[in-house]
């Protein structure tokens, strides 16, 4: 077994993904200078127990994320200062279920996920203390959303604009306005 030594973190990173690219948890936190757009043709892949700090910008995916943590070693994204905000993890036109969110902890988000026109797989996260924990737009949209505990936020989960998702077994509680908002969308709630 052969092992590449890793430079430990904070990582600083913004701009393009075009390729493939794995955010290792051992150069953790990554820290967002400015937006990290995740092109159409690319991958950003983060390892379990990865930390990203935002100093207010956010992840745009056009083309595939998949941040999979597991139950012992969660992802974290969070503000980079301890009453900071930032813009959350956008997906934008990825219509498929490449791309996919597990075991994964988000807080101080405006919106911690939000899907237009599109329906990756939202699986096991807790979303708190965000102004929207998942905002849900767009006749294309018709992500999963299962098993997440969503607490805390402003508004737990948003949907509208046609979007279709399924909702299942989640704990939604706690949060300051409502936990499931819905206005002109067809939601499948279980």
């Amino acid at each position: 077994l052969r092992t590449t030594p890793v430079t430990p973190g904070p990582t600083p990173v913004k701009g393009l993904i075009l390729g493939e690219v794995t955010w290792l948890a051992g150069k953790s936190p990554y820290i967002l200078e400015d937006t990290v757009t995740v092109e159409s043709r690319g991958t950003l892949t983060i390892e379990p127990g990865a930390e990203v700090r935002s100093k207010g910008a956010g992840i745009v995916v056009l083309g595939k994320l998949a941040a999979r943590g597991d139950q012992g070693s969660m992802i974290t994204f969070e503000p980079s200062t301890p009453d900071g905000r930032w813009k959350g993890v956008l997906f934008q036109g990825t219509k498929n279920e490449e791309s996919s969110l597990e075991f994964i902890k988000i807080s101080g988000a405006e919106a911690g996920i939000t899907c237009l026109s599109s329906s990756p797989r939202i699986l096991n996260n807790d979303l708190s203390k965000n102004r929207v924990g998942i905002r849900i737009q767009d006749p294309f949209s018709k992500p999963r959303v299962q098993g997440n505990v969503i607490s805390g936020n402003g508004t737990g989960v948003e949907i509208s604009g046609g979007a279709a998702p399924v909702l299942e077994g989640n704990e939604i509680r706690g949060n300051e306005k409502d936990g499931v908002a819905i206005r002109e969308a067809n939601p499948v709630l279980a």
